[in-house]
């Protein structure tokens, strides 16, 4: 059996399909398998058709279309390896993606779960702005967690090594979008790892997310409501595992910074949907009793609705400041950023001084 399992979902890529299938038969690390799992009943995909002839490859073709979490769970299924990943057909690895992942688990025991870092792919240029400290790291499930709700660390959560059996009795990925289209799954599994005793990270972007124009991070219009329906769900499944005694001393801060994100993503989300209204956006935000209702009558409810409206405060404040900053003089703005930038290397100067 391979230690590693890599199920590749696909619909109707073919070129980034051959280009993904050619950044896993590159690895430096050769133990693994890869499952491609064609969710377009419209045409058949074989080793033949893409030119590929490693063994290793296997090809799942669906008679009818699953839709994209039951493909994602299906390639589950098919896999035999100790430890599985995810990797979608627009995306890429770093050559020594495996390797590193490899060197992690030896180096400490075999944990449930690896992550490493990204960066972002637009077309064939990969945006490294992002400084990275190429360190392996074990943490505590709950240090993890609060590191990426924190934003310290960044990381996809499908894009993880998990070991097989441990996704295997969580029944996979969970409809958290309640429609089959696996938004928001990812996230569960970040928080889900939360729990577990050891996580380890590596700091170095071994995976590269491609935007490009039919991903969803260039889709014109958006569906508000699935958003919000996403990010109803995330909450309550998440205030769950917030509860759990491993994560419960940083309740307040988990349940804010997730609130944060669920909140921002549905604005974005109203902003680009088709029919745009602001006042509508706004009492979305304003209005967001469900994220927490699962607490509703319980001793914990009025901590939540505290840690809601800390969120709500920050997302409004940041959205009147874009606002200004969409309208304000040049000049002017030449003016703030550096008044700020002089403020931050003031601020930075005492800190150091006193360290």
């Amino acid at each position: 059996m391979p230690l590693f399992s890599i199920g590749v979902t696909t619909y109707n890529r073919v070129e980034m399909l051959i280009e993904t299938l050619d950044s896993i038969s590159s690895q430096t690390f050769q133990d693994f398998e890869v499952i491609v799992a064609n969710d377009n009943p419209k045409r058949t995909v074989t080793a033949e058709s893409l030119g590929i002839s490693d063994a290793r490859v296997r090809f799942v073709n669906n008679p009818k279309n699953l839709g994209e979490l039951k493909n994602m769970n299906s390639l589950l299924e098919h896999s035999r390896g100790r430890y599985f990943t995810w990797i979608a057909d627009d995306d890429l690895y770093a050559p020594d993606f495996l390797e590193r992942a490899f060197a992690a688990l030896e180096s400490f025991d075999y944990p449930l779960c690896v992550f490493t870092s990204f960066d972002l792919m637009n077309g064939n240029s990969v945006d490294k702005s992002r400084p990275h400290s190429g360190v392996t790291r074990l943490y505590t499930g709950g240090a993890f967690l609060n590191d990426y709700l924190q934003r310290r660390i960044r990381t996809m959560g499908v894009m993880g090594l998990y070991e097989r059996e441990y996704l295997a009795k969580q029944g996979g990925l969970a409809d958290v979008s309640a429609d089959g289209m696996g938004l928001y799954c990812e996230y569960l599994l970040l928080v889900k790892a939360g729990l577990l005793d050891r996580v380890v990270f590596i700091d170095d972007p071994l995976c590269f997310y491609r935007i490009h124009e039919m991903s969803w991070s260039c889709a014109l219009n958006l569906n508000a409501g699935q958003y919000r329906r996403a990010g109803v769900n995330l909450m309550h499944l998440s205030i769950e595992c917030f509860q759990q005694p491993q994560l419960i001393s940083n309740f307040n801060r988990n349940l804010t910074a997730l609130l944060r994100f669920c909140l921002a993503e549905y604005s974005v989300a109203e902003r680009r949907s088709e029919g745009y209204n602001r006042r509508r956006m706004v009492a979305g935000i304003l209005k967001a009793k469900e994220y927490v209702s699962p607490l509703k009558g319980k001793p914990g409810y009025w901590r939540a609705r505290i840690c809601l409206f800390r969120a709500q405060l920050w997302l409004v404040w940041t959205l009147m400041k874009q606002a200004i900053l969409a309208i304000a003089p040049k000049p002017l703005l030449k003016v703030f950023y550096a008044a700020r930038a002089l403020l931050h290397g003031q601020t930075m100067h005492i800190y150091s001084t006193k360290s």
